[in-house]
């Protein structure tokens, strides 16, 4: 009888023991997951905002390129300028500066 009881308290302990690292794991799971989801919501709104960025810059490059060439006469201060990166061309003016 003694051994029996000492067996099912062991069997108890074991149960225990592993039930304590199932949550464990559940839990490191979760976080994970959470962590993952985060990381992938920041370098997403990030990437947008650049875009954002980006399509402002263009548009007010644009926007002063119009400017200059709605001029009469153009601007005699004005130089070409091509971007390494983009190999777009933009239109430079010391008068807008």
């Amino acid at each position: 009888m003694a051994e029996y009881k000492v067996n099912d308290a062991a069997l108890n302990i074991a149960q225990s023991v592993r039930e304590a690292g199932q949550a464990v794991t559940e839990s490191a799971v979760a976080t994970y997951e959470r962590n993952v989801a985060f990381a992938q919501s920041t370098f997403e709104n990030g990437v947008e905002v650049l875009k954002s960025h980006a399509e402002s810059a263009r548009s007010l490059l644009h926007e002063q390129t119009e400017r200059t060439q709605d001029r009469p006469g153009g601007c005699a201060s004005c130089v070409q300028q091509r971007d390494c990166r983009s190999g777009a061309q933009h239109t430079l003016c010391s008068d807008n500066l």
